[in-house]
């Protein structure tokens, strides 16, 4: 599993997970309802977690770049 999960998409995947959790005590949902939201917020935020997303592999999406993470500029620029 390569990573394919970037840094700021990480972070969003993760804010959408624990508010995927809050909505079960905001919306009160039923049993159906709070399972869908359980596995729903556990989904985003493994995926933010552990920097792979199934669906972008399926998709051919990649936002991870090693480069940003490791601090060094995406592009150098010249001017």
């Amino acid at each position: 599993m390569n990573k394919n999960v970037g840094k700021a998409d990480a972070y969003i995947r993760f804010l959408i997970g624990i508010a995927l959790f809050l909505n079960i005590f905001a919306l009160k949902t039923g049993v159906i309802g709070t399972i869908v939201l359980l596995v729903l917020g556990l989904a985003m935020i493994i995926s933010s977690l552990m920097g792979y997303c199934w669906l972008y592999s399926l998709l051919n999406i990649d936002t991870y770049n090693p480069k940003l993470i490791e601090g060094e500029p995406k592009t150098k620029s010249h001017h």
